[in-house]
């Protein structure tokens, strides 16, 4: 995971789970190109299961364009304080509410010989790192990269209930059903 993930990875991802809630959809709706017949609740069932598929990918992206700010700040961080893995968790807690990848964070930030009783002594900085300009910045930052996400998923959204390639097969399926 990179510290370059942006929106334009993440409309990249969006536009791949919807492709991934239209292949969903077809596996329910389809049999050898023939509609399959689905009631209602068929139906219902079809697009939960592809809703599923399709929210995995896009929680994916989101912690993804999270961890890219918060990258991007231990970054610029690094260079004034006595980055830690350890110190870089507590950060990324204070910025997104939760950690990202431990691995990814202690690949990046982490020192070998380095053992707990050799600590930075940052972390009786914490207050001043969450007071720093960069920090100030990138809660900003996100907020305004997590707005613009939830533009972008509302517009893939509105283009996809403009009867696309899921709404014609689901509909294909009830009509099916009702001629059956």
């Amino acid at each position: 995971m990179a510290a370059s993930y942006d929106l334009d990875d993440y409309l990249e991802d969006v536009k791949r789970a919807q492709s991934r809630y239209t292949a969903a959809i077809r596996e329910q709706c389809e049999n050898q190109g023939a509609p399959v017949p689905l009631d209602d609740q068929g139906i219902y069932q079809a697009k939960a299961k592809a809703m599923g598929c399709k929210n995995q990918v896009l929680s994916a992206a989101g912690k993804r364009l999270r961890a890219g700010v918060a990258l991007r700040l231990l970054d610029q961080l690094q260079g004034e304080f006595d980055l830690t893995a350890t110190l870089a968790v507590r950060i990324t807690e204070k910025l997104l509410g939760r950690a990202i990848d431990r691995k990814l964070l202690l690949s990046r930030y982490g020192t070998e010989q380095r053992t707990a009783a050799d600590k930075s002594a940052d972390f009786r900085r914490m207050a001043e790192i969450v007071n720093t300009q960069a920090f100030v910045e990138s809660v900003a930052e996100l907020e305004a990269k997590l707005e613009v996400a939830r533009e972008i998923r509302d517009q893939v959204k509105r283009e996809q209930n403009q009867k696309g390639e899921a709404y014609e097969m689901l509909s294909r399926s009830a009509k099916a059903y009702g001629g059956v």
